[in-house]
């Protein structure tokens, strides 16, 4: 029971407890026998208080023992299972104790075995390294006696091409000597021609002089018998005499004139002869390094490096190609010359760089106006041409030249026909270097063929095996402006026009529809056959 149960009870009884004092009887005792009830009632109800705090105590105490013997007994149960959980995984660490000797003993007899399979192995191995051995020392042998067969064979092949590189050197100093003699004959030819020439020009000049003294003392004497006629005969003879006057002058002009392409015809060919002369020379220096070469090199071939020094097939043709597809020197003189202008608005302050100068007309063009310039080409041909002519061209790449200049020390730079010949990667690479090598305020002029053209972007820009792919003026326009350089600018230049079709005529209804088409015609086919991209550096 609890201590507040204990208490209800006491009080309960307290309320009907009998004392059973011995009280006298009667009722003068009454009033003592209330007083003494009163009293017993007041110790009592005290005594009931302490009884049901002493049970309180007690209940309290008791409830505890009970919870520790409580938790004493879950303990023990706990401590008995952990004792069961023990025991278990004692069996189970013996099992596994069992199961690892097992092991072990598996272990150690496939190591036995393993032991005995790589002894047997072992010598399998050394027996068949014996037999390699010995088959190596027959092939040594072997070899040994194939490479001094192949060494007597070097030697004969070294003797027989020495002999042949002998020959071949005689052969072309043979072909040198004939061709020296052919040029000096040529020359002596075109000397004996320029004689005569000369000569025939001397007399027709003193024929046309006396021709000419007879045709004004004729004159005169027809004047003087024609002064005593009338008016209209004077007239008559004045007209006779300019018109002899205006045949005589006639054949003169067409004389000199005659001249005049005679003499540009033996300078063409003397300039023809010393160019041939030229790369003659040149050729033959190439071809005494590649003996030479050889010669160092044998019995190995020539390195790449030494073949590649060589002149290439299309070199020494290219200065032709350029004259029967670029055009004449003198017409690309004149398409360059539209270029002058921008130039000649520079502050200059540095010199101008021509990138793959070719023939030079550029260059000539810049100095012929007074500005500083200077060309960059590959092709050993060109360089040598444009040095014979007083033009200052060196030979190299054009990138690795740029790279090598310092910065901003350039007014402008210019490649003509340039940009079709490299990977786009490359070209992009030339404008990068022109940023860097151009003054602040400097001109960047690249020309190239337009394909927007169809006949130059589907044929004529073929006829060069160098060309590599054509760029439409969008794109070289985007990659010079993307790059760096201001202002851009694309001009389309030198339009077919002379085969353009011609506009419908008449008041047909038809004739208006057609002039759109005509026009688009000519744009695209007879249009302009070449661009310029010009740039200004910041």
């Amino acid at each position: 029971m609890s201590p507040e149960g204990h208490s209800v009870a006491f009080n309960e009884a307290g309320k009907h407890a009998r004392l059973d004092l011995p009280v006298p009887k009667g009722s003068r005792h009454r009033p003592w026998k209330r007083a003494i009830a009163k009293l017993n009632w007041f110790f009592l109800h005290h005594q009931v208080a302490y009884n049901t705090e002493v049970l309180t105590t007690l209940d309290t105490d008791v409830l505890s023992s009970t919870g520790l013997a409580g938790q004493i007994e879950v303990q023990a149960g706990q401590i008995q299972i952990q004792a069961s959980q023990i025991q278990i995984q004692a069996s189970q660490i013996e099992a596994q104790a069992n199961q690892i000797d097992a092991l072990g003993a598996q272990v150690w007899a496939a190591i036995a075995a393993q032991t005995s399979q790589i002894d047997a192995l072992s010598a399998e191995v050394w027996a068949a390294i014996a037999a390699q051995t010995s088959q190596l020392d027959m092939l040594s042998t072997q070899l040994w006696s194939a490479i001094e067969t192949q060494t007597k064979h070097v030697d004969a092949v070294s003797a027989e091409l020495w002999a042949a590189i002998e020959t071949q050197t005689k052969h072309v100093d043979a072909v040198s000597a004939e061709l020296w003699a052919a040029i000096e004959t040529q020359t002596k030819h075109v000397d004996a021609v320029s004689a005569q020439l000369w000569a025939a020009v001397e007399t027709q000049t003193g024929q046309i002089d006396t021709l000419s003294a007879d045709v004004w003392a004729a004159i005169n004497n027809v004047g003087e018998l024609l002064e005593e006629h009338k008016i209209a005969s004077e007239l008559q003879v004045d007209l006779v005499q300019r018109q002899a006057f205006a045949r005589h002058h006639e054949g003169i002009s067409e004389l000199r004139q005659e001249l005049v392409e005679m003499a540009l015809q033996i300078g063409e060919i003397h300039t023809k002869l010393d160019t041939g002369a030229a790369s003659l020379r040149r050729r033959q220096s190439a071809v005494d390094a590649l003996l030479n070469e050889m010669r160092r090199s044998l019995p190995e071939p020539p390195s790449p490096e030494t073949l590649g020094k060589l002149p290439g097939p299309m070199d020494a043709m290219y200065p032709d190609f350029e004259d029967a597809f670029r055009g004449s020197p003198a017409h690309v003189t004149e398409l360059v010359k539209e270029y002058l202008p921008d130039v000649l608005g520079l502050d200059r302050h540095g010199p101008v760089v021509d990138l793959g100068s070719g023939r030079g007309e550029w260059l000539q063009v810049l100095r012929d106006a007074g500005v500083e310039a200077y060309g960059v080409d590959l092709n050993e041909e060109f360089v040598e041409q444009c040095q014979s002519r007083g033009l200052k061209v060196v030979a190299g790449d054009a990138l690795e030249h740029l790279s090598a200049v310092s910065e901003r020390s350039l007014s402008a730079i210019t490649a003509f026909h340039l940009v079709e010949h490299v990977p786009i990667d490359r070209v992009i690479q030339l404008i990068d270097l022109s940023v860097r090598a151009l003054r602040p305020g400097g001109l960047f002029i690249l020309e190239t063929p337009n394909p927007d053209n169809l006949v130059v972007g589907a044929s004529n820009f073929y006829l060069d095996p160098g060309h590599l792919r054509p760029l439409p003026p969008g794109l070289l326009a985007f990659l010079v402006e993307a790059r760096g350089f201001a202002d851009v600018e694309t001009r389309f230049l030198h339009p077919n026009a002379g085969n353009c079709l011609r506009y419908p005529k008449g008041t047909e209804p038809w004739a208006g529809d057609l002039a759109p088409l005509v026009e688009a015609i000519n744009s695209r086919l007879y249009g302009a056959q070449d661009y310029a991209v010009i740039g200004r550096r910041l």
